[in-house]
């Protein structure tokens, strides 16, 4: 069994102020990530950490260095660059020179082949300028990436057991709608009702799956979870079709993950589960804990409020943020 862990949107460098969901408390982000690797340290089984993006506020030197101190961890991390990560021209060259540990082979296009499960990890662009962002919010792919995960599906797979993700990740590694997120419109919130998703079905091509992950929400928040007259963080329909067209690609992904929204859903269409994370510095600090075997791929979502040592304040008008059951939990069962 492959067990990682994934999180998204931790803004290091931030402030009180600008787009979240819950409260963030910014001077409190090493210690809550600390409280992040006591839980992997405790449960002694996690293979990787995958970091959906936004890992910091704004693209700095310090900023980056920062998060390197702060995401020195206990089991490898691997960055999937999002819009805030990438706000000067040269914010990726900064990335590669400060935090190479971040990225296999030193890019910001790879895959992570592990035991029984592929990740392809390809950072969605936001405007013409490639690696960054400014103020407009056209989520797409260019073309070397189509043309990178095509490449990829070619590859011998390797068997369960076998890493193969151009480093070893069994080896620790060394040391508001200002922002314009909000693409539809809301009116007040609604905690929802309670539903558990699981489902087995039929697969017969190989006996591991694919997930893609992205910084960018695909399928938007329904309005059944937010209580809103429409849903919100619809992207356009021209990324919808990029990441269908990356699909084909690869059958095999049945999952895609991303962040961007600071919210956590789960929208099931065509067999594949679309998945946003809430942010890992919000209340109640929550991550996701993503388990694979031949038979079976599971997604918990779990809590760090109980763990950390500070005072907080919730928002229960905004308890959507968190989710339905159905919204916090995939379980995907499949026959060999």
């Amino acid at each position: 069994m492959t067990r990682f862990i994934f999180i998204a949107d931790t803004h290091c460098g931030s402030t009180e102020k600008g787009y979240q969901q819950q409260k963030r408390y910014p001077d409190n982000i090493p210690g809550i990530i600390e409280k992040l690797d006591d839980w992997i340290r405790q449960d002694a089984s996690i293979d990787f950490v995958l970091h959906g993006g936004d890992m910091i506020d704004f693209t700095s030197k310090e900023n980056i260095l920062n998060a390197v101190k702060f995401f020195s961890l206990s089991v490898p991390v691997y960055l999937c660059l999002g819009n805030h990560d990438l706000t000067k021209e040269d914010a990726l060259d900064m990335w590669l020179t400060y935090a190479p540990s971040f990225f296999p082979e030193g890019k910001p296009n790879y895959v992570i082949r592990h035991k029984d499960i592929t990740v392809y990890v390809i950072p969605n662009h936001w405007c013409e300028h490639p690696y960054y962002w400014e103020e407009e919010l056209f989520p797409h792919f260019r073309e070397e990436q189509f043309e990178f995960i095509t490449n990829e599906v070619k590859r011998p797979n390797k068997q369960s057991g076998n890493t193969d993700c151009y480093r070893n990740t069994n080896c620790c590694q060394n040391g508001s709608n200002q922002d314009g997120y909000n693409y539809g419109s809301c009116n007040q919130g609604n905690s929802g009702n309670f539903h558990h998703d699981n489902e087995t079905e039929q697969n017969n091509e190989k006996n591991n799956i694919s997930i893609l992950c992205t910084h960018g929400i695909v399928a938007g928040v329904p309005a059944e979870q937010t209580g809103y007259e429409t849903d919100i963080h619809v992207p356009p329909e021209s990324f919808r079709n990029e990441v269908k067209e990356i699909i084909m690609l690869d059958p095999r992904i049945k999952c895609v993950l991303s962040g961007h929204s600071h919210i956590n859903t789960n929208v099931r269409r065509d067999g594949v589960y679309y998945v946003t994370a809430s942010s890992l510095t919000e209340v109640p600090f929550e991550f996701k804990l993503i388990e694979v075997d031949s038979t079976m791929l599971k997604i918990s979502t779990i809590p760090l409020a109980p763990y950390v040592s500070f005072s907080y304040e919730y928002n229960y008008d905004r308890t959507y943020v968190q989710g339905r059951e159905k919204d916090r939990m995939v379980i995907y069962k499949w026959e060999k």
